[in-house]
């Protein structure tokens, strides 16, 4: 997407102040910004990727992860703009800025990209970005919180044992056929949560970080959808999507049903023509089918105004999404 000179000044005003937020970090960047550093860069473990919120947490856990495992830390826009602006244009240069410089320095060798609370959002978009520019992310970690769009790869959730209004599994047992693992088995190509040491903005306190840093490197179980997606056995995605209809509440939407033997299911992704995406609160954000013939979807509109463009992400049970990169795409166009 192009920036327009509105956008640049929005990223050059976040790089300065994220410049003076982590100039202790470390001696080492990796931008002329100043605000992708490199910790344990003499490390041979493959390297991660992070996104933190607040200035004491980059050197937390570079000690923690030890001297063998390089990390990469950038900040988030936490507390540089106004969170309702987040998800907006500025967070898509952002993470364009990060994943530029980072592919720059460590080419298309493996990494792991992840991010706590607020910046799970940023490290997503870094990592949709490192992989359009053909990085090989191993998986997307995130720690308290939940990535709302599709995702083809491997994804790593992580919650904390005592988080009592964050973690989904605080007070109930994990259900895979309904509530977020069906989500998630569906959105992403593959998962697998944790629980880790603490509660809610503790996770970098000594009693708990040595948790984290260990759920961090777990290297998890092999992903059996980059398999298939290397055999290139997924179903083909719809060639058309018809628009039924179009109300002030809801998009309906019909394709030709396609030769599968896995559940399909549609997730959503609304984004403006700067980057912007919306994040879907409810927490049905996967769209089962209604019954008939074909695939028909009744879709929520997003209560932000718009324009909005929307990409309808068609995804399978145990696969992820079929549309991918659903960027290359081309969007619907709603007023």
């Amino acid at each position: 997407m192009t920036n327009t000179p509105k956008q640049k000044d929005g990223l050059d005003a976040v790089l300065r102040r994220n410049r003076v937020l982590t100039r202790s970090w470390s001696q080492t960047s990796l931008d002329d910004a100043g605000c992708v550093h490199l910790a344990n860069e003499s490390g041979t473990a493959v390297p991660i990727f992070w996104c933190f919120n607040t200035e004491r947490e980059f050197p937390k856990l570079a000690a923690a992860l030890g001297p063998d495992q390089p990390l990469a830390g950038m900040r988030s826009l936490n507390g540089v703009i106004d969170p309702s602006n987040a998800n907006s244009s500025v967070a898509h240069d952002l993470a364009e800025h990060f994943a530029i410089h980072l592919f720059r320095h460590f080419g298309t060798s493996p990494c792991v990209v992840g991010g706590n609370c607020q910046s799970a959002i940023l490290a997503y978009r870094t990592a949709l970005c490192l992989q359009a520019l053909g990085g090989q992310v191993l998986r997307l970690v995130t720690l308290d919180a939940e990535v709302r769009y599709p995702y083809p790869g491997h994804v790593h959730l992580l919650f904390g044992r005592n988080s009592t209004k964050i973690n989904p599994f605080y007070s109930t047992q994990p259900d895979r056929t309904q509530g977020p693992l069906r989500n998630w088995s569906i959105a992403y190509g593959s998962c697998e949560w944790s629980p880790i040491d603490g509660q809610h903005a503790q996770y970098f306190q000594p009693g708990n970080i040595v948790s984290l840093a260990q759920a961090i490197v777990d290297p998890g179980p092999v992903v059996p959808s980059d398999i298939a997606r290397q055999l290139n056995s997924a179903p083909q995605p719809p060639e058309t999507w018809h628009v039924l209809s179009d109300t002030p509440e809801n998009v309906t939407l019909r394709a030709p049903r396609l030769h599968s033997n896995g559940s399909l299911a549609l997730v959503p992704v609304w984004g403006k023509r700067d980057g912007s995406l919306f994040r879907i609160s409810d927490s049905d954000w996967v769209l089962d089918p209604i019954n008939a013939p074909d695939l028909h979807f009744c879709i929520p509109r997003p209560s932000e105004p718009g324009p909005w463009l929307l990409w309808p992400v068609l995804c399978q049970h145990g696969y992820g999404p079929i549309d991918w990169p659903f960027s290359q795409f081309q969007p619907l166009e709603f007023d």
